[in-house]
């Protein structure tokens, strides 16, 4: 492929993004350092064309490269045309005929020695080629001329921290934004600088920098970082959360947020409180892995009744929603002494009860001391009893998908042992059968490293019919709340259910639109769902002649493909898709700071295509039309799950 001979604007180098490892010294580039951190970008750019244009002009390379004008260019009254053989742009339409030679920006300097920006190009190129000294002096001759000139005073900043004169850096950078007040990159810069021995003003610049331009993660991350230094940790976890909340899928801010959320630690809510004397005999009720244990927890109404009734007998028990709330306990194990739970903490999702009592040297013989209270449930993962952690199941969580509940319509359908067995309705004779189909099958729903689970359920109303849904089993803390189940139909013949890259498939057959309810399903059906917000939520219904296809998408400058598990070409994304647009955001949250070629696991419905017979998109050998961004999975692989 070839390039047109064009005219280029002016360029400014722009600092490289900040270190994403907290704790790690910052550094600047610029120049010859980014070849050093981003050897694959620099080989990608320096022989694309854009990076071509960027060379001196040549006979050679023009014959190469450069495509001849066919026709000219109208600027004003003016019209150009490049002639690549002469190596030269002939103007016409003014007073006379003119021919400029083709050459690299010292020729804007020859026409106007004064020229500032020409020289701040000139500069930029050497500093492309490692040539810092020659970078130099043609930043000076600029400042020379225009020595508040915000770019010049920028990229001279950027020179100098690269060099590790800071105190030049600073001064230059200084002028650059006093000047052009809504430069957030010198502000930004000025910050990495300032950090290393003023770091309330290096919060200062990050916040101008972050104010300037809300739409850069970087910069937010930046003042987060600095934020957490300085001391304002709260300050610096609102920031950090704002920041996600916009761009959820930037890495940095989740580990940062991550670490300080561990450290600390806050006093939760003591939402109601009891003491009193409980029964030896009766330490059966407690959860089995908590009777030997000082403190424990109660997650669901039907343990703290049990529970309730040894500890307060002939008192109704209160009325607690365990959807928001659990409660938690602190009893005598070796002797008898008076209890109060007087705090309880959470940090990193670990609660730690803390409770007061008395001394004596009472053996514990009949009853034991005890103290309970309910205190939210938002956040708690864990209870930590002595060297133990105990993972806290989720309200409605049970140890297996086989054993738990699932929301068929609008009721709860509580499995035990895969099965359950109710009236069709109040007083009826007539018994309802749920149970599952075939086995569970596992696989991750929603990126956090836990086996998930998926499984067909039937209910067989006897005469009336049999229906199949499908639903998942969700896992929380080692245990598995189900969701709601979708309906497949009725007396359909169910073939099987999978889980790939977040994305739960179940295949089954049907009858014909035309055909009578004794004839045998033979039509293939797939349906697919993902897990969104604890909901099994449909994809929208897939065209007919639409496929959902697991693969790998690049978007960049000049790509836009889509590499198919099932396929092996790559294929040109039409740019009439309706997920474009989505796909391109997806990539953009992925990568927020890339501006190469970036590679992303995705799933996508749609359909193939012929290419395009024009543009990049013809350099393909064919195309896909995608209706639909299914799935963004980052660790997508082409295996699939269990």
């Amino acid at each position: 492929m070839k390039m047109f001979a064009i005219f280029f604007g002016v360029c400014l180098l722009i600092a490289s993004p900040m270190s994403a490892d907290a704790g790690r010294e910052f550094s600047f580039a610029g120049s010859a350092s980014c070849r050093e951190c981003h050897e694959r970008f620099y080989r990608l750019w320096s022989t694309s064309m854009h990076g071509l244009a960027m060379q001196p002009y040549s006979a050679s390379f023009a014959t190469e490269k450069l495509t001849p004008h066919q026709q000219d260019i109208t600027i004003g009254k003016a019209k150009y045309r490049a002639e690549t053989k002469e190596g030269v742009v002939i103007e016409t339409g003014r007073t006379e005929k003119k021919k400029f030679k083709i050459a690299q920006y010292h020729k804007a300097l020859d026409l106007d020695p004064k020229a500032i920006m020409p020289m701040v190009n000139t500069a930029i190129a050497y500093a492309r080629m490692g040539e810092n000294d020659k970078a130099e002096r043609s930043l000076l001759k600029a400042l020379e001329q225009s020595p508040d000139n915000a770019a010049a005073n920028f990229n001279m900043g950027l020179l100098k921290a690269e060099q590790n004169e800071r105190e030049a850096a600073e001064m230059h950078l200084k002028k650059a934004f006093k000047t052009d007040p809504q430069m957030a990159q010198a502000a930004y810069n000025l910050c990495i600088i300032t950090a290393a021995d003023r770091l309330d003003e290096a919060v200062a610049w990050c916040r101008k920098a972050s104010e300037l331009r809300p739409q850069e993660p970087r910069y937010a991350y930046t003042l987060a970082f600095y934020l957490n230094q300085q001391g304002d940790k709260d300050a610096a976890i609102r920031t950090l959360e704002t920041l996600l909340a916009q761009h959820p899928q930037y890495k940095d801010a989740q580990r940062l947020l991550k670490e300080m959320s561990r450290l600390k630690s806050k006093d939760l809510p003591l939402l109601e409180r009891w003491t009193g004397d409980y029964p030896v005999v009766r330490l059966n009720c407690l959860p089995e892995s908590q009777r030997a244990l000082s403190t424990g927890f109660l997650s669901d109404a039907a343990a703290f009744s049990a529970v309730w009734q040894a500890f307060k007998p002939g008192v109704e028990p209160p009325d607690i929603d365990f959807k928001t709330s659990v409660v938690v306990f602190s009893r005598n194990v070796d002797f008898y002494n008076r209890k109060s739970i007087v705090k309880v903490s959470l940090e990193d999702g670990v609660i730690e009860v803390f409770a007061m009592e008395t001394m004596s040297a009472m053996p514990v013989e009949d009853k034991v001391a005890m103290a309970m209270a309910v205190i939210p449930r938002e956040g708690v993962k864990f209870l930590k009893a002595g060297s133990q952690k105990i993972p806290l199941a989720a309200a409605g969580s049970a140890v297996g998908p086989l054993n738990t509940t699932y929301e068929i319509g609008a009721e709860s359908v509580v499995l035990v042992d895969g099965r359950a067995e109710t009236a069709t309705a109040p007083g009826s004779a007539s018994r309802m059968e749920t149970r599952v189909f075939g086995q569970p099958v596992f696989g991750d729903l929603d990126g956090d490293g836990d086996e998930d689970a998926a499984l067909l359920l039937l209910q067989d109303f006897g005469a009336s019919g049999t229906f199949y849904y499908v639903a998942a089993a969700h896992k929380v803390d080692n245990a598995y709340a189900g969701t709601n189940a979708v309906l497949l139909g009725n007396r359909i013949a169910p073939q099987n259910v999978a889980i790939a890259n977040g994305v739960v498939v179940a295949n089954y057959a049907v009858r014909g639109p035309q055909e009578p309810m004794t004839a045998r399903p033979s039509l293939h059906v797939s349906k697919y769902l993902t897990l969104e917000k604890e909901a099994l939520i449909e994809i929208a219904p897939v065209g007919k002649q639409e496929q959902v296809l697991h693969g790998w998408v690049t978007i960049g400058h000049e790509v836009r493909s889509f590499r198919p598990c099932s396929d092996g070409r790559v294929l040109w994304i039409e740019g009439k898709s309706p997920a474009l647009k989505e796909i391109q955001a997806a990539v953009r949250e992925a990568y927020p700071d890339s501006y190469q070629d970036n590679r992303l696991f995705m799933v996508l419905a749609g359909q193939y295509a012929p290419r395009p017979t024009q543009g990049f998109g013809a350099e393909y050998e064919s195309a896909f039309y995608a209706t639909c961004l299914v799935k963004v999975w980052p660790k997508g692989t082409c295996t699939p799950d269990r």
